[in-house]
């Protein structure tokens, strides 16, 4: 009996211990803790749109530091048209927090060394940053673990703009839009398809076999229009044409544009 009542009154103890400990101890706050030394800029898209058809469209974005520990940010981009990479070219560096970006498209040709026409619909800049904390300590995308690089207040670390086709300018918006898609090889399309963004949403077409014919109807009051080709495999099989409402509006491909305006 006396061995029983010794081994509960044990257990008693043990568990008091344990829980006094845990009172002591709070994960959370020692994690918040550890956090506060962390050297993490936010990122907040004001807007994200840049079109060739409008050289006063900019990319505007604010960097944030919420913990206030940041001394330096300093953003890089390279370019990537037609398949070919340009860069890295230093963009901006701050210093104060929160700090507006707006990049125009005379501002990104200046970055790049060329001409503004030289950017064309579908080049996509891709940004990447370091930060610089009031303790000393660099972060960027580089040095930041998997679970780091996802949404949120890692991304201001990484990403990226592709400049917008430009809105349907040269034909009547609303209506019936047909087009007639073909493959050349008789396979389909070979995952590559057409966007309509219709005021904003986007709706994807794409041939299967010999060929498709979609007829959109595109209803009125519509402001913007905007068609996109995105590319996939075998493009030289691709072709396409399309008949707006006023009537035959232009053929397209092998190889097509990423553009239809």
């Amino acid at each position: 009996m006396k061995k029983r009542l010794i081994i509960i009154s044990s257990l008693f103890v043990l568990m008091g211990t344990f829980s006094c400990q845990d009172d002591e101890k709070d994960p959370w706050i020692i994690h918040e803790d550890r956090a506060n030394d962390g050297v993490f800029p936010t990122l907040t898209v004001n807007n994200g749109v840049v079109d060739t058809s409008n050289p006063d469209s900019a990319y505007s974005i604010t960097i944030d530091s919420p913990r206030g520990n940041i001394a330096s940010y300093d953003l890089s981009a390279t370019r990537v048209s037609q398949g070919v990479t340009t860069g890295p070219v230093p963009i901006v560096t701050l210093t104060s927090f929160p700090s507006d970006i707006n990049l125009k498209l005379a501002d990104l040709a200046a970055a790049f060394g060329i001409e503004t026409s030289e950017i064309l619909a579908a080049d996509t800049f891709n940004f990447t940053a370091t930060a610089v904390g009031t303790n000393g300590k660099t972060a960027s995308f580089a040095n930041l673990n998997g679970d780091s690089r996802g949404p949120g207040m890692f991304n201001a670390f990484n990403f990226s703009l592709t400049i917008k086709c430009a809105p349907i300018s040269d034909a009547t918006v609303a209506g019936t839009w047909i087009v007639d898609m073909v493959d050349l090889y008789g396979d389909g399309w070979d995952g590559a398809f057409l966007t309509f963004e219709v005021d904003g949403v986007s709706t994807v077409y794409t041939a299967t076999g010999d060929g498709t014919v979609h007829t959109i109807e595109v209803p009125a009051g519509t402001s913007n229009l905007v068609i996109t080709y995105t590319s996939g495999a075998f493009e030289e099989e691709h072709v396409f044409s399309i008949t707006s409402p006023d009537g035959a509006y232009g053929e397209y491909g092998p190889n097509p544009d990423p553009c239809v305006n």
